[in-house]
C-alpha cells in the first residue's frame, strides 16, 4: 500500500484532499497542531497517522518524508513552506503533487528542479488546482483538434459568489496579496516576457451559464507548462474574467503596488476587507482557446460548482496517475501525467463537473 504524506492537511484545501484520497492509500498527515491533525484524520477513508513537524525547519520536513512514496503539498507560498517541501521532496526522491499556484513558485519549480528531479527518478507536478491544471489539460485536448497550434489563451471565471477574494482560502489570499505589483510572465512569439496584471484584455468564450466575458491577463501556470507538451506553441496567456472597470482597477493597483510601502498597505486592506463565502454551489468555469496557423481553432471548456472540491478531486486523480507510472520523471505539466482527457474524465466521473472540446470552423470574434 503506497504511503502518502499530506502537508497542509489542516488547511481549507488540505482537508478536502484528505477526504478525497482513496482507502487504498496509507496517509501521513503532517502539520504543527496534533489535535487538529487528529480531527482531520477522522475524515480519511484509509489508514492514517500524523507527524508533528515545524514546517519552518528544513530538517523537520525531510524527516516527515521518511518512508513516504509520494507527498502532497497544500501549503501556501508566502512563508516559504511550499518551497521547502519542494526542495525536500526532490532531495529525498519522493514524488510530489503541489497545489500552490503562485507563478514565481511555479517558475522556480520548472526552471530550478526539473533536471534534479529527473536525475532522482522523481515526478513533481506543480500547480495542481482548478484554475491552473484544468487550463493546462483543456489546452492539451483542444490542441489535439487544431492544425499546427500556435496560440493559447486560457481564461477562468472565479466562483460566482464572493469574487476573487471571497473565493480564496486564507493561504491563497496571502498569495494574491504577496504577488501585488509582480509582473506576470507570458509567452509571446516564443519568448517569455513580463507584463503587469490587467495590461492585456480579451473576450473569453465561456460555456453556459456564463457565456462571453471580458477577461484581463493575470499570472498563470500555462505560460510555463504548455511549452513542455506543445513546443510548437509560441504565444500563451492566462486571464481572469473581470468587467472593464475591475480590470482597470486591477491594473492601477498593480502599477501602484510596485512600490513596497504602497504594496504593504494595499495588501493589508485587501486581507482586512475580504469576506470568505461558502464554496458549495458557487460555480466556476475554465476555457482554453487554441488557434493554429491555417485557421485551425478549437476550444476546450470545463465548469462545475465548488472549486475547492474540484481541486481536491484533481489532486486525487493526479496521485493515482503518478503512482500508476503514467508520468516520466522530472517537473512535469499536468497534461504530461498520462492522457489529459483521462484526468478530466476521472474528476468528472463522480461529480457534476463537465468538460468538452469543440472545433468550430471559424474563429470567434475577438
Amino acid at each position: 500500500m503506497p504511503t502518502i504524506a499530506v502537508f497542509g492537511a489542516t488547511g481549507t484545501l488540505g482537508r478536502r484532499v484528505v477526504a478525497r484520497l482513496t482507502s487504498s492509500l496509507e496517509l501521513v498527515l503532517v502539520g504543527r497542531d496534533a489535535a487538529t491533525l487528529t480531527e482531520v484524520a477522522r475524515t480519511a477513508q484509509g489508514p492514517t497517522s500524523t507527524r508533528i513537524v515545524d514546517l519552518d525547519v528544513d530538517g523537520g520536513i525531510s524527516g516527515a518524508l521518511s518512508g513516504v512514496d509520494l507527498a502532497i503539498s497544500a501549503l501556501p507560498v508566502p512563508g516559504g513552506a511550499a518551497g521547502r517541501v519542494l526542495e525536500a521532496a526532490v532531495a529525498g526522491a519522493v514524488h510530489l503533487i503541489d497545489t500552490a499556484d503562485a507563478q514565481p513558485h511555479l517558475q522556480r519549480a520548472y526552471d530550478g528542479f526539473d533536471s534534479r528531479a529527473r536525475d532522482r527518478g522523481t515526478v513533481v507536478v506543480p500547480g495542481v488546482g482548478w484554475r491552473t491544471a484544468i487550463g493546462d489539460l483543456l489546452t492539451s485536448v483542444a490542441a489535439a483538434r487544431t492544425d499546427q497550434p500556435r496560440q493559447v489563451h486560457v481564461a477562468a471565471v472565479v466562483p460566482d459568489r464572493g469574487g476573487v477574494l471571497g473565493a480564496a482560502s486564507p493561504g491563497v489570499l496571502r498569495g494574491i496579496t504577496a504577488s501585488l505589483g509582480v509582473p506576470a510572465t507570458v509567452l509571446e512569439r516564443g519568448q517569455r516576457i513580463d507584463e503587469l496584471p490587467g495590461e492585456v484584455r480579451r473576450l473569453a468564450w465561456f460555456p453556459r451559464p456564463f457565456g462571453p466575458h471580458h477577461a484581463a491577463g493575470v499570472p498563470g501556470l500555462e505560460a510555463l507548462s504548455v511549452p513542455r507538451h506543445l513546443p510548437e506553441v509560441t504565444t500563451v496567456r492566462s486571464y481572469i474574467a473581470l468587467s472593464s472597470a475591475r480590470a482597470e482597477l486591477m491594473q492601477a493597483i498593480a502599477n501602484l503596488s510596485r512600490r513596497r510601502a504602497v504594496r504593504d498597505r494595499v495588501a493589508a486592506g485587501l486581507e482586512r476587507r475580504a469576506r470568505r463565502v461558502p464554496t458549495e454551489g458557487a460555480r466556476w468555469a475554465v476555457v482554453a482557446e487554441v488557434a493554429g496557423d491555417a485557421d485551425g481553432y478549437a476550444r476546450g471548456w470545463a465548469n462545475g460548482s465548488d472549486h475547492l472540491d474540484a481541486s481536491a478531486r484533481l489532486v486525487a486523480a493526479t496521485v493515482d496517475a503518478v503512482l500508476a507510472g503514467r508520468a516520466a520523471p522530472g517537473v512535469v505539466a499536468p497534461a504530461e501525467v498520462g492522457a489529459a482527457g483521462d484526468l478530466l474524465d476521472a474528476i468528472a466521473a463522480t461529480s457534476e463537473i463537465r468538460w468538452s472540446v469543440t472545433d468550430p470552423r471559424a474563429r470567434p470574434p475577438v
